[in-house]
């Protein structure tokens, strides 16, 4: 559209996620986020039905869909991104037992997302040092400029190491530098395994062959009487 993404190119199973509140989840497992008695009303977390979901929620299943329709890159910006499903940082954890928080972040299913489902995830951050513990590559932009910035943010995760490690009298044992890389800020081991998703199969929208379908705008579309919002699908313009 001439803003400068003519020039990108992309995997054709890229696809980009964020959390959007409000959004419709029809019977996604979202339970390798979530524990079982973790949503109100002790929801199904393993088919997890809403008309109206949380921000968590929402990225939560958004991921799984993406990885059930075939994704294989994920691209995330934590400006459009649920906070508590993204990370947390060791004063929350310390405040919050392991015991007793129902959530595991992203942070912590990313290396077992790749090694399980062969599913890569770029994630745009400017606050969350965490993701650097856990990246392959770090890219820092410059005044517009790509750099590699993967050895320095290596080298300031060893330096960091103790200074984020865990607190021994809360039981956890302190992470050394080598160590730093493969748990993150809530103790969870980033190679937990990801679990397999379900089985999908296409949703007959139409009952009347003839009902109308059309486009209103780029964020909306109908089928007979059912209308779409689009408006979290930004990759259309």
């Amino acid at each position: 559209p001439g803003d400068g993404r003519e020039r990108v190119v992309s995997d054709g199973r890229s696809v980009k996620v964020r959390s959007e509140d409000g959004r419709n989840v029809e019977k996604v497992d979202v339970s390798v986020f979530f524990d079982r008695d973790a949503l109100p009303n002790r929801k199904d977390t393993q088919r997890f039905t809403t008309v109206d979901a949380s921000g968590s929620t929402s990225q939560a299943a958004a991921i799984v869909e993406a990885v059930e329709a075939g994704a294989r890159c994920l691209m995330m910006d934590e400006d459009t991104c649920a906070t508590n499903l993204m990370a947390r940082d060791e004063l929350m954890s310390a405040l919050v037992k392991k015991g007793s928080e129902p959530i595991t972040p992203l942070l912590g299913r990313l290396r077992s997302l790749f090694a399980d489902k062969g599913v890569s995830t770029i994630v745009v951050v400017g606050a969350c040092g965490d993701f650097l513990r856990v990246a392959d590559f770090v890219i820092r932009m410059d005044s517009y400029v790509a750099k590699d910035a993967t050895s320095d943010a290596k080298a300031l995760c060893r330096a960091f190491a103790v200074k984020t490690a865990f607190n021994p009298e809360d039981g956890d044992a302190v992470m050394t530098p080598s160590e730093c890389s493969d748990v993150d800020a809530v103790g969870v081991a980033t190679d937990a395994p990801f679990p397999d998703t379900l089985e999908r199969r296409a949703v007959k929208l139409l009952d009347d062959v003839g009902a109308k379908v059309a486009v209103r705008a780029v964020d909306r579309a109908q089928f007979g009487e059912m209308e779409l919002d689009l408006g979290g699908v930004e990759q259309l313009v």
